[in-house]
C-alpha cells in the first residue's frame, strides 16, 4: 500500500489530476455506519450503567447485613461486658459461689474476635466499593498518554510496553531474540526498523467466532504499531465493516499525532479479501 502522507498530498494538490469523487450514496453509507457506532455505543453505555446499579443494590445490600450483624455482636459484647463486671463486684472473701453466679458463668461463651474484625474489614470495602461506583466518571483517566522527548525517546510506553493511569505500568521487554523476559522502568529508545509512531501498522482480521460479543460481533480487526507494540482491537459485525474501521482508525491516530507531524506510513497486512479491496485502494 502507498504511504499515507503521499495519498494526503494526492488529493490536495490540483495539479496531480486526482480529484476526490463524493456521491450521495457513499455519504449515506458513511452517515449510517456512524449512526450505527452511536447507537452501539449508547446501548452498551445502558447496559453497563444496568450492570454498575444492580451491583450497588447488592453491594448496598451487604452492607446493611453487615451493619445489623455488626449491632448484634457489638450488644453481645456489652452484656458480656456487664456481667464480667458485676462478677468481679462479688466479695473475694467469700469462698462459696452461688448458683446464680454459676449460671451466669457457664452462660458466658467465647467471643470469636476474628470474625468481628473480618466483618468490620469486608464492610470497608464494600463502602469503599460503592463510594467508587457512584463516583462520576473521568474519561481523562481511560486513555494513556503518549509523551515524546526529544533525543528520540517515549516516556512511559515501549517495546511492548502498556503504561495505564490508575493501573500502575506494565513494562515487557522480550530482548532481541524474544527469548528472554525482562521488566524494566526506563523510558523506551527508538527502534531500529521503524523511526516514529504510524510509521508501520500491521492488520490483521478473526473471526468468526463461536461466542458473540454483548453487541453480536463475531469478528475483530486488530491493528499494532510496530514501533510501540500499541495494539488495538475493534469487533466488527463482519469483514465488510474492516474498511470503515481502517479509515476510522488512521484518522483518529493522525489526529492524536498531530502535534508530532507523524502520519501513517506503511500498512502490512494479508491477501485477504477485507483489505484488498476497491474502497481502501482508493482511500490509499
Amino acid at each position: 500500500m502507498q504511504n499515507g502522507q503521499g495519498r494526503k498530498e494526492s488529493l490536495s494538490d490540483p495539479a496531480s489530476g486526482v480529484t476526490a469523487n463524493y456521491t450521495l450514496p457513499g455519504i449515506m453509507q458513511y452517515l449510517q455506519s456512524q449512526f450505527t457506532q452511536v447507537e452501539r455505543n449508547r446501548l452498551q453505555g445502558e447496559l453497563e450503567r444496568s450492570s454498575l446499579k444492580m451491583k450497588i443494590i447488592e453491594l448496598e445490600n451487604d452492607r446493611n447485613m453487615l451493619i445489623r450483624k455488626n449491632e448484634r455482636l457489638e450488644g453481645t459484647i456489652e452484656q458480656l461486658k456487664l456481667e464480667i463486671s458485676q462478677l468481679k463486684g462479688t466479695d473475694p472473701s467469700s469462698s462459696a459461689v452461688s448458683e446464680k453466679d454459676l449460671d451466669v458463668l457457664e452462660g458466658i461463651h467465647s467471643v470469636d474476635v476474628s470474625k468481628l474484625v473480618e466483618a468490620k474489614k469486608f464492610l470497608k470495602d464494600a463502602t469503599n466499593e460503592i463510594l467508587y461506583l457512584l463516583q462520576t466518571p473521568n474519561n481523562k483517566e481511560n486513555f494513556t498518554a503518549f509523551t515524546p522527548i526529544s533525543d528520540g525517546k517515549l516516556s512511559g510506553i515501549g517495546e511492548g510496553m502498556l503504561s495505564i493511569k490508575g493501573y500502575g505500568a506494565f513494562h515487557f521487554d522480550l530482548g532481541k531474540n524474544g527469548q528472554t523476559l525482562k521488566i524494566s522502568n526506563d523510558a523506551y529508545t527508538v527502534s531500529t526498523k521503524t523511526i516514529h509512531s504510524l510509521e508501520l501498522l500491521h492488520l490483521d482480521t478473526c473471526g468468526s467466532i463461536s461466542v458473540p460479543s454483548l453487541n453480536g460481533e463475531r469478528h475483530c480487526l486488530s491493528i499494532v504499531d510496530i514501533y510501540i507494540r500499541w495494539t488495538s482491537i475493534v469487533p466488527v459485525m463482519s469483514k465488510d465493516q474492516t474498511s470503515i474501521e481502517i479509515e476510522r482508525f488512521i484518522l483518529f491516530a493522525e489526529n492524536h499525532f498531530h502535534s508530532t507531524g507523524f502520519a501513517v506510513g506503511k500498512v502490512r497486512s494479508n491477501n485477504g479479501g477485507e483489505f484488498c479491496n476497491k474502497e481502501l485502494d482508493g482511500y490509499f
